[in-house]
């Protein structure tokens, strides 16, 4: 079997001219670089050298077989030098899948938190709910998933996915402008809300809002579905209904014509960040990580996710 010693051994003994000269050059005994040598000519099954007196030549044999050492060795220092970028985080690619309100919020300052101290390493993204998103990460079509899971009802997390805990995000009632519970500053119980016409968002949204207001004793009246948060703030706003958004959307959006109220018991949506257990241990993708988590301290440091009490 030819191994790459040997090969770099062909290199230094055609380019010095000599086994002893090549021997030093890499560290070798002669003894040591006399036995690879043999070891390759067994492997090949032909001379590979011609000891001459003051210098030592390279049969036609061992001329082709240098040409693809050259080749071969010029490829493993690239590979070296491009697996040690990678590791050393001067270059890289991660490949992310979001849902909308994040990657309006957490996902920018925490790639520009990882861009500030390695700007070789690059980001592409694709937005997706989950569970759709989660099943990108398990094709390997993407790195890092943002995802949620509600409290109410109770959702399991994917034991084969490693996830890493970022925030909290409650939601809030958003009512137009002088609803009949718009002045109430005190949180209002979902058991109020029985009558109200709702606009719901995606499926997953949706059951959570159902099972929410069945809890409340009601079933909700449902009539407009959108995940485009833009159409449910018109929507509200000209009294088509009310809808619960979330902190982290309303963190991002401040579009002024709404009436946010706290509702009793809250929901809550659990933001977290998943990948693999092999994909964290990649420098580039263990870094987001650590970023997106540092984000997500700074906006529960920052009450972003409170809008209620901001001016809407």
């Amino acid at each position: 079997m030819i191994e790459i010693r040997h090969l770099q051994l062909l290199q230094k003994v055609a380019a010095t001219g000599s086994l002893s000269a090549a021997a030093r050059e890499l560290g070798f005994s002669q003894p040591a670089a006399s036995q690879q040598m043999r070891a390759l000519e067994r492997a090949v099954r032909t001379p590979i050298l011609l000891r001459n007196p003051g210098r030592t030549r390279l049969t036609e044999a061992g001329e082709v077989l240098l040409r693809h050492a050259d080749a071969i060795l010029a490829r493993l220092a690239l590979a070296t030098k491009e697996v040690s970028a990678i590791t050393d985080l001067e270059t890289g690619t991660v490949r992310l899948a979001s849902f909308p309100s994040s990657s309006a919020t957490i996902l920018p300052r925490a790639l520009s938190m990882v861009g500030r101290d390695h700007p070789g390493v690059h980001f592409t993204l694709v937005e997706a709910e989950p569970p759709e998103s989660l099943d990108l990460l398990r094709q390997g079509e993407c790195d890092i998933v943002i995802g949620y899971t509600y409290r109410r009802p109770p959702e399991s997390e994917p034991p084969e996915l490693l996830r890493v805990p970022l925030c909290d995000d409650p939601l809030h009632l958003a009512l137009p402008q002088g609803h009949r519970l718009a002045g109430d500053e005190r949180p209002i119980a979902f058991g109020r809300l029985r009558g109200e016409r709702w606009i719901a968002g995606c499926p997953r949204c949706r059951r959570q809002l159902m099972d929410t207001c069945q809890d409340a004793g009601f079933e909700p009246d449902i009539g407009f579905s959108t995940d485009d948060y833009v159409a449910v703030h018109s929507l509200v706003t000209e009294g088509f209904g009310v809808a619960l958004l979330s902190g982290l959307m309303l963190s991002s959006i401040r579009l002024g014509t709404l009436e946010l109220r706290s509702v009793t018991p809250t929901p809550v949506r659990a933001i977290s960040a998943y990948t693999t257990p092999a994909l964290a241990t990649v420098p580039a993708v263990r870094t987001t990580l650590q970023a997106l988590a540092a984000v997500s301290r700074q906006l529960r440091a920052e009450d972003a996710l409170d809008p209620v009490s901001a001016p809407t």
